[in-house]
């Protein structure tokens, strides 16, 4: 039964049957390569079935097994007598008479057409998934369980870990690559993971390569289930965030100089980011707080300046800002006074400089230079003067 689809060959007696000459083939042989009997008969099996996808190489070996009394088995590309192409799975056995002498060859062929189709599929779609895998920029490891000997690594992976080649089946060299800081917390999520308490974990760690660099990596790993083969796969992606950070690091960096400077100068200093009337963030100086005379958690309450403003400029002080509201103008300078809370009135300067954004907000920038010694100076000079 397991035949049922398979030809038969079979070459004539010793003398002649190292020439490969066909003897007898089945109805199977004739409904697969549309030869007969008639038209193969005393022909070699190459001269009819040999095309030019056929494995030479494999003809020879054939050649050679039958040449030295051995029996062969190996996968063939024949032709039809139409030129179709069918992949067989060939099998020859040498017969022997009574009294053991080889008497001839038995030929059988067993059409894997179908089985070549799906491997040469299965091999394209291999290949295509390790040419994604290996060209992908994203780290990717897999193993199965906690085994490491069956870990499977992409390049990006071993240039953002520096652990590369054999290196990469021994855990431990992940363990010393991995910056001090950052090897408890990872063991401790790892640990979480194969208990079971979370499906997954994300992680920002730093890898410390031989040359001393630091590179940080975003990590994720996660459990999945293999279907093929019932195990769990760890799959872990690493993405190489060390710009990223060198760039925050850069912003911080000039945000706490920022911060120096915008408290260190004798100047009061207010930034408000501003739409639609709600106030979306605002920094102010301590030099502001002080000359105004407020504390700090007061200046997000409305009207808090407005009130400790002299009524006397009130109203000049709104048609400046109505000019501004305008865009008649970008920017005023004009002296006031403020009214603290401990009764002493403040003479400043107050610069107001605005810019409108793209999405209708605002930002705006004001500066008050305390000028009440140089005010009461002018008002002693006046009154000498007039005096």
């Amino acid at each position: 039964t397991r035949f049922r689809n398979v030809t038969g060959v079979q070459t004539c007696a010793l003398p002649i049957y190292r020439e490969w000459r066909i003897e007898w083939v089945n109805e199977s042989f004739t409904r697969y390569f549309g030869y007969t009997l008639d038209e193969v008969k005393g022909r070699r099996p190459s001269e009819i079935l040999a095309g030019p996808g056929t494995d030479m190489e494999v003809v020879a070996r054939l050649d050679a097994a039958s040449a030295a009394g051995r029996s062969f088995r190996d996968e063939v590309l024949n032709y039809t007598k139409t030129g179709q192409s069918i992949w067989i799975e060939l099998e020859v056995q040498m017969m022997r008479d009574d009294r053991g002498r080889p008497t001839g060859f038995m030929a059988l062929q067993l059409d894997i057409t179908e089985r070549k189709r799906f491997q040469q599929e299965l091999a394209q779609k291999e290949a295509l998934f390790r040419r994604i895998f290996e060209q992908a920029p994203v780290g990717i490891s897999w193993m199965k369980g906690r085994r490491p000997e069956t870990r499977t690594v992409n390049s990006a992976h071993q240039k953002i870990t520096g652990v590369a080649g054999e290196q990469i089946h021994d855990t431990n060299n992940y363990f010393l690559a991995t910056h001090p800081a950052d090897r408890d917390p990872r063991r401790r999520l790892l640990d979480q993971l194969y208990r079971g308490e979370v499906k997954e974990f994300f992680l920002e760690k730093r890898y410390v390569r031989s040359d001393g660099s630091i590179v940080w990596a975003a990590m994720n790993t996660a459990l999945l289930a293999d279907a093929a083969e019932g195990e769990q796969l760890e799959v872990t992606t690493l993405v190489d965030i060390t710009a990223l950070k060198k760039a925050e690091e850069e912003t911080t960096r000039k945000e706490q100089q920022f911060r120096f400077i915008f408290e260190a100068v004798p100047i009061g200093i207010s930034w408000r980011h501003e739409h639609d009337g709600i106030v979306l963030a605002r920094h102010i100086n301590e030099a502001h707080l002080k000359i105004c005379g407020l504390k700090r958690e007061e200046c997000d309450k409305p009207g808090v300046f407005s009130g400790i403003s002299h009524p006397d400029e009130l109203e000049a002080q709104r048609a400046l800002y109505a000019r501004i509201e305008s865009r008649e103008v970008a920017s005023f300078i004009h002296e006031k006074r403020y009214l603290r809370r401990d009764g002493t009135t403040v003479w400043v300067v107050r610069s107001v400089q605005r810019e409108w954004l793209n999405d209708g907000s605002f930002q705006e920038i004001s500066t008050v230079v305390d000028i009440t010694d140089q005010k009461h100076q002018a008002e002693e000079l006046r009154v000498a003067m007039e005096a």
